[in-house]
């Protein structure tokens, strides 16, 4: 059983989130991303979430034996699927991101929208942009220490990488990232096979 995690006696708060972790190949090739944006840029504030991933719906805190409770029940009736990324793409604003672009399928929408209903159940303070209607599925490249000034060198160095791939998704992931620390994996769930009913009911 998954120790629930809820509110710190210091005022911190266990942030909880499903994801998804890429295809090793693909995880490579965002880490060195990550590297070289560090070295050449000084942007690192992307690698307090540990490792490249698609995220699915954050809260500020979740009841973690609830979550696990429904997703062990989701991964059962969830086969492996595709997704396709589809080159880099900006959010603008105060606070700017840049990252890869996911073509939005109505199979992702349709899931995501399970997993945001999942957990706001037993979940508070969901993330605003993780509600299905504006949720736009997307692979971070670089988050917060991003700005006017390196975004443009930012961007010349991304402009020859295509970063369109077909990914195979076998897995969703529950996190939990304490204030301050690094971003930690709580449990991995591997969807079922068609080809192994048993991995339909373990």
């Amino acid at each position: 059983m998954i120790k629930s995690h809820k509110r710190h006696h210091n005022g911190g708060i266990n942030i909880n989130g499903i994801i998804t972790k890429l295809p090793d190949f693909f995880q490579e090739q965002v880490t060195k991303v990550w590297n070289d944006f560090h070295q050449l840029f000084g942007i690192s504030r992307i690698k307090t979430t540990s490792f490249p991933h698609l995220t699915w719906v954050i809260a500020k805190e979740s009841n973690e034996d609830l979550v696990d409770e429904k997703l062990n029940l989701i991964r059962k009736k969830t086969f492996p699927f595709v997704l396709s990324t589809n080159g880099i793409g900006i959010f603008t604003g105060k606070r700017p991101a840049v990252y890869i672009q996911i073509k939005p399928s109505i199979q992702i929408l349709e899931f995501q929208k399970e997993l945001y209903e999942t957990f706001s159940d037993h979940s508070d303070g969901l993330k605003k942009f993780y509600a299905p209607e504006r949720w736009i599925p997307h692979i971070s490249l670089a988050i917060e220490d991003i700005d006017l000034s390196n975004i443009g060198k930012v961007m010349e160095y991304l402009l020859p990488t295509t970063f369109k791939h077909d990914l195979r998704i076998e897995n969703i992931s529950l996190v939990r990232k304490e204030k301050g620390q690094n971003m930690e994996l709580v449990r991995d769930y591997w969807f079922a096979q068609e080809n192994d009913p048993a991995s339909m009911k373990n």
